[in-house]
């Protein structure tokens, strides 16, 4: 009888140590993954951030790339036509053809040079602020894509700080292509309404939508990506981005941003 007891009691000790092991070996593991997920928010975090300088640095480029388009190339091109027409002005009737056709080249160059330094960095943007960049969008789009744009929206200054007008306008250009590209609609919506300490802007279509879920938020196939690296722009400024869609029923894609005080 001692000896099955003795014999119960080390099989008691050795389940109760096997039991110690195994907790301190899940609490190993539990550490071991909350310390993963803080590197992989960190990591997400870092890449958001990246995300954000990457468009602000790009939007920077295309400014000065515009800036020295329009006083290289712009202005270039308006005085060899103002040479040429006043060539043909003193040559009167004497190859007139010739002339005209070169002037009005020329002139279409021109027309063509200022509507790139426009898509490059609308000056819009930053002389009367983002309504007016945005209504100005909504005309490109009209013209070049058919797409008819309404814009609902108090006209004035809307008070943001510079990397967030310029975030927002090139997250609603985005927005506006994937209605293009996606929609399968001919007409979109943009409301842009100031409450008291933020600002929202939603971009509304009635095209087929898509499913919502995460995998097909990030899959190109359906016009997601574009969705998902909008989003991940905006989170590093601390801009919601909210999506609302189904297959059938149309997208609407809120941004909402705290106004600068």
């Amino acid at each position: 009888m001692a000896s099955d007891s003795h014999k119960t009691k080390k099989q008691l000790i050795a389940q109760l140590e096997e039991l110690r092991r195994a907790a301190a070996e899940r609490d190993r593991s539990r550490r071991q993954l909350q310390e993963a997920e803080e590197r992989a928010s960190s990591y997400h975090a870092r890449l958001r951030q990246l995300a954000s300088q990457l468009t602000l640095a790009e939007e920077r480029q295309r400014r000065q790339l515009a800036h020295d388009l329009h006083d290289s190339v712009g202005n270039a091109l308006a005085f060899a036509k103002l040479k040429l027409d006043a060539l043909a002005d003193t040559r009167g009737s004497q190859e007139p053809r010739a002339l005209t056709e070169v002037s009005a080249l020329l002139q279409r160059t021109i027309e063509d040079c200022h509507s790139l330094m426009f898509q490059l960095s609308p000056p819009v943007l930053y002389e009367s602020g983002l309504v007016a960049a945005i209504e100005w969008l909504a005309d490109r789009y009209r013209s070049q894509f058919a797409l008819e744009v309404s814009v609902h929206a108090e006209h004035g200054r809307v008070p943001l700080d510079e990397d967030r007008r310029v975030i927002l306008y090139r997250a609603v250009n985005e927005l506006l292509t994937n209605v293009v590209k996606h929609a399968g609609t001919r007409s979109a919506r943009v409301t842009v309404e100031k409450r008291a300490q933020d600002l929202s802007i939603r971009v509304e279509d009635e095209g087929k939508g898509f499913r919502c879920e995460e995998r097909d938020v990030r899959d190109s196939g359906c016009g997601g990506f574009g969705l998902f690296s909008v989003r991940e722009r905006l989170a590093h400024l601390g801009i919601r981005c909210e999506i609302s869609t189904a297959p059938g029923c149309g997208t609407r894609v809120s941004l909402t941003t705290p106004l600068a005080r």
